[in-house]
């Protein structure tokens, strides 16, 4: 949004030392989805854990509501957005 590119991380990577292979299996799921898993599961919620937001969350926070409103008019934005990402992955 603020920048001028696009970037991911992506869903199975091998950090750069090469000894250990990161694979994020719930990269797919939506926040909503996992945060309603965790709760019935009764695991712990944390609301914000960006390491870049150490005050009150800014434009994370931001860009969430911001794509929720366009989400709201244009049901599809989530799943087109995911395509378009998708050979980022």
């Amino acid at each position: 949004m603020y920048n001028g590119a696009v970037r991911t991380m992506k869903a199975k990577y091998t950090i750069d030392e090469g000894d250990v292979e990161v694979i994020r299996p719930a990269v797919y799921l939506r926040e909503k989805a996992l945060r309603d898993f965790s709760y019935d599961a009764g695991l712990p919620v944390i609301n914000e854990n960006c390491p870049a937001c150490f005050e009150a969350p800014k434009e994370r926070n931001h860009i969430k509501k911001l794509l929720a409103r366009e989400e709201s008019v244009f049901p599809s934005l989530y799943s087109s957005m995911r395509n378009a990402l998708t050979p980022l992955f």
